[in-house]
């Protein structure tokens, strides 16, 4: 029982430290990943920016799942009882803390979607718009345009807003929004609420016009069609006072105006090569898998001496 609680302890400890540290690097760092990636395209530049924001949660589980936990259940003498010290014991408390508060963040943003969802949709009909996933028509002007859902996908559209929108504008604001459904950003906003870590609100602003855009591009072909989208961009944003949308929802419109406006003049200016990939991302790919292999490599080949630091070092700390 006391080996058992003893690996807890470390298990904990060391997820803990990993995850803030690289959290606060995360933080300090993220401005200088979005100048090195600001050429490449932006639905690169998104999910970029979305890896980077869940890297801290990514390194931790990795490291305590890769290194602390054998280490631990081959090296660790299962006949010593050792009292445990105080860092570990704080420590888990710690990670506990991190748990419970990114739980009832992400369960109370859960709560409130599914509230805000049930009265928008409380006398919802049916559109036949041709789309894959269900699109009601709800009343009121608020949500305009909105993608909902997790697991039970579907647009909401407003009737003020089918009213306003040509038929190519509508067609185009549903594709937005089923871009968002289709790179499950709500699902990721899921995500970033339960790993909520102070500093992180600029990165977070960053992914979310960057996802905007990602989706801008996804739901237009030719020029004609940016322009529709920027024609109903502009529509749907003067139909009611900007409000902050429900956290886990895709809104057509966000509250910010500058976000809008930058959004119109990149789709004025529209090019068919934007949704091109740069010619050197195959060889940026070789280049990534290669050094991903490589790493691998290195790693077992010192993976017994990677666990005896390890060990070592959660040793100290436990004492």
């Amino acid at each position: 029982m006391m080996f058992a609680l003893r690996g807890i302890a470390v298990c904990i400890s060391v997820f803990v430290m990993v995850y803030c540290a690289t959290s606060i690097a995360v933080s300090l760092s993220w401005r200088h990943l979005i100048f090195g990636i600001r050429q490449r395209p932006v639905r690169q530049v998104a999910d970029l920016l979305f890896v980077w924001r869940i890297f801290p949660l990514l390194s931790a589980a990795a490291v305590t799942a890769a290194f602390t936990i054998p280490s631990f259940l081959l090296l660790e003498p299962r006949s010593i009882h050792e009292p445990l010290g105080a860092v570990p014991i704080a420590l888990g408390f710690c990670g506990a803390a991190f748990v419970l508060f990114g739980a009832v963040k992400a369960t109370t943003a859960l709560r409130r979607a599914r509230r805000a969802i049930s009265s928008w949709t409380k006398d919802a009909l049916p559109t036949n718009a041709g789309a894959k996933v269900p699109v009601l028509r709800i009343c009121g002007k608020v949500p305009p345009i909105t993608a909902a859902g997790i697991v039970r996908s579907r647009v909401l559209l407003s009737s003020a807003a089918e009213s306003v929108l040509t038929a190519n504008e509508l067609r185009t604001a549903l594709n937005h929004e089923l871009a968002h459904l289709r790179r499950r950003d709500n699902l990721k906003k899921l995500l970033l609420q339960f790993t909520s870590f102070p500093g992180m609100q600029g990165l977070e602003s960053a992914w979310l016009e960057a996802t905007e855009m990602a989706a801008d591009d996804a739901a237009v072909a030719s020029a004609p069609e940016a322009l529709d989208l920027a024609a109903a961009l502009i529509k749907v944003s003067r139909l009611a006072p900007l409000e902050d949308p429900v956290e886990l929802t895709a809104a057509l419109i966000r509250t910010r105006a500058g976000s809008v406006r930058a959004r119109v003049e990149r789709l004025i200016a529209w090019k068919d090569q934007q949704r091109v990939l740069s010619t050197s991302s195959s060889s940026r790919l070789t280049f990534g898998l290669t050094t991903t292999l490589a790493t691998i490599a290195a790693v077992a080949m010192s993976y017994m001496h990677l666990l005896i630091g390890v060990h070592m070092a959660t040793e100290w700390l436990v004492r």
